[in-house]
């Protein structure tokens, strides 16, 4: 028989031996969260580096996401944004339109005024985008160059982003997807008599429907609609959406279609462009109008000191760098306009005019065109 002395100690011992395995479970569980925690932040510094040097270089490139084991989110919401993952995040530092996926592409586009370039990176899983135009219009066939061309070359890479056309023959028809230039090369061809109907198909999960035509529904059954009125609208939302250029509807299309808790990626990366956008440009606007002022006042000191004739070619320059100073102030008056962007078409002739100050003052040989 056991004593009381005997029986205590096996009990502690007992005790004792689950004390210390629950902590060894609950350091090794602390532990192994821990190590993921470090792995995630370590993928994600990697990613960050590689966005950071295709918009410095404009190399695509390739990035595996398979081992971080959950779901990066863009939060496009934040000022500036931040990638979500786990219970960490971390600032995205250039403009940047995410989608998520096990393998991603990144490429550098870019929005041209001339005077100006708003550079930004776009990274997204594998897609198609497949274009619906319904009327054979030059409007119509220019806003599907234009989205093309804003949209990253991914020759180079694995993982592709790729064009297709749906509705040609048939509503249910859809071609061959096609690397960015060969797609180019198809939209400079001449499709006057070519019927385009409505797509039809049932699109794979990695393709997204861009349909242009003058009678967009506000509700789409599937993907984007573009108007060539200045409106977009996406399916499954009630919203209407204004565009100043192409990288407005790409907003839309590397976000998608879909929404989940947070809301609609589409929204987030809309708002997020028009933000950026105009932070950006109002900040070129402003340095650019006072240096194209400052070179105007120097030309015309130098026309009123006979440095230069009169009616010369560098004489000419002073008249042009006015002009663009004038054209980029309005652009900074109307960026100041809280509504500018649903009210924009003074902004859109304030940088057609600024446009072509700028192109005026490269063929007169003031300005080396910015590469």
């Amino acid at each position: 028989m056991l004593s009381l002395f005997q029986v205590f100690k096996m009990v502690f011992g007992v005790i004792a031996s689950v004390v210390i395995l629950y902590f060894l479970v609950t350091y090794a569980g602390v532990y192994g969260t821990g190590q993921q925690d470090v792995q995630r932040s370590l993928i994600m510094k990697n990613f960050r580096q590689l966005a950071d040097d295709v918009w410095l270089t404009g190399n695509p490139s390739d990035f595996d996401f398979s081992k971080m084991n959950e779901e990066v989110y863009f939060d496009a919401r934040q000022s500036p944004p931040v990638f979500r993952f786990g219970n960490s995040n971390m600032q995205v530092t250039n403009p940047m339109f995410f989608r998520y996926g096990d393998s991603v592409f990144a490429g550098r586009s870019q929005l041209d005024f001339g005077w100006w370039k708003f550079s930004f990176v776009v990274a997204a899983p594998e897609m198609v985008v497949v274009f619906s135009p319904l009327q054979n219009t030059e409007q119509v066939w220019g806003i599907m160059r234009d989205i093309t061309a804003l949209l990253p070359d991914t020759t180079a890479v694995n993982t592709k982003l790729r064009y297709a056309f749906c509705g040609y023959p048939g509503g249910r028809d859809i071609s061959s997807p096609m690397e960015k230039f060969e797609f180019q090369r198809a939209l400079g061809l001449n499709y006057e008599t070519a019927t385009f109907y409505s797509c039809s198909a049932q699109l794979p999960s990695n393709y997204i429907l861009v349909t242009v035509s003058v009678g967009c529904s506000q509700s789409p059954s599937a993907g984007i609609c573009v108007n060539p009125d200045g409106l977009f609208y996406i399916a499954g939302s009630d919203r209407e959406y204004a565009y100043m250029d192409g990288l407005d509807i790409i907003a839309a299309i590397i976000g998608g279609t879909g929404s989940d808790m947070r809301g609609r990626a589409s929204d987030d990366l809309y708002a997020y462009k028009q933000a950026a956008f105009r932070e950006s440009m109002k900040f070129a606007a402003d340095i650019m109008a006072n240096r194209a002022q400052l070179l105007a006042g120097k030309l015309a000191a130098l026309i009123t000191g006979r440095r230069i004739e009169y009616g010369s070619e560098p004489a000419m320059c002073a008249g042009n760098y006015i002009l663009l100073s004038n054209a980029l102030q309005q652009v900074s008056a109307e960026l100041a306009q809280p509504d500018y962007y649903n009210n924009n078409q003074a902004l859109l002739v304030a940088l057609s005019q600024s446009k072509a100050a700028y192109d005026a003052l490269a063929a007169n040989g003031c300005e080396v065109p910015k590469s």
